[in-house]
């Protein structure tokens, strides 16, 4: 296992650094979790659900949700490549892998 020994305020730069320069990916509606019991998987949400988790009670399917009674999430990730971010920010190859449908805005972020 890999262990950073890098300083709090070198943690800092090299974070500011990436996300000075990541182009962020947002999905366009909320989601929510919708859950189903364990004994059975969704394949009904199978084409609606952006991630699945399961613990022993549950499968959780995370859906697009327009109900204002549901706890919504607003989805993002990086859509910038690894290769795209500065070489001098540190361990610079490392990006967050989320892979969006159509319909996911693109946004720079800027310091």
């Amino acid at each position: 296992m890999y262990i950073s020994h890098e300083s709090t305020g070198q943690t800092q730069a090299r974070l500011q650094c990436v996300l000075a320069q990541a182009e962020m990916l947002i999905l366009p509606d909320p989601h929510a979790f919708v859950e189903v019991s364990a004994s059975r998987f969704p394949v009904e949400l199978v084409t609606q659900a952006i991630a699945f988790v399961r613990d022993e009670d549950v499968w959780s399917a995370l859906v697009p949700s327009s109900n204002p009674k549901d706890e919504r999430f607003v989805v993002f990730g990086s859509g910038n490549s690894a290769r795209s971010v500065n070489a001098n920010c540190a361990n610079a190859d490392r990006h967050f892998p989320y892979a969006f449908s159509g319909g996911a805005s693109r946004r720079r972020m800027h310091c």
